[in-house]
């Protein structure tokens, strides 16, 4: 696994751990009376499904480049940047070094891809 993945999934559990214990998860994982053990069981779905999302993200660089020449996206990078802006608090693309305006262009562009037949 190359340093920049291991990087990414170290900060990735770190965040995970800090907003479970900061008790700030949206989801609501943190319920009184349940343990660690507990809270990662009822969490386990939906962080198998960020860490695939965060995945695919990584293997679209190419077309991050294409789109902002040409606004053209696959609908599988466009399926990682909605997985990981929406299942991944509080990880969002500012996190893989795009800017904050880029990774919102990203995400509406998606938004308003997934309404319409074809993406590319």
């Amino acid at each position: 696994m190359d340093l920049k993945n291991v990087f990414l999934l170290f900060v990735f559990t770190c965040l995970m751990a800090y907003a479970t214990a900061a008790g700030e998860n949206p989801n609501n994982i943190n319920k009184p009376g349940q343990d660690l053990a507990a809270r990662l069981d009822a969490n386990a779905g939906q962080m198998e499904e960020c860490w695939k999302g965060i995945q695919q993200l990584l293997s679209c660089n190419q077309w991050y480049i294409q789109f902002f020449i040409s606004h053209k996206l696959s609908p599988e990078c466009c399926g990682a940047i909605q997985t990981v802006s929406t299942k991944c608090w509080p990880i969002d693309l500012p996190s893989f070094g795009f800017f904050l305006v880029e990774g919102n262009i990203l995400k509406a562009f998606c938004a308003s891809a997934t309404s319409s037949p074809t993406l590319n």
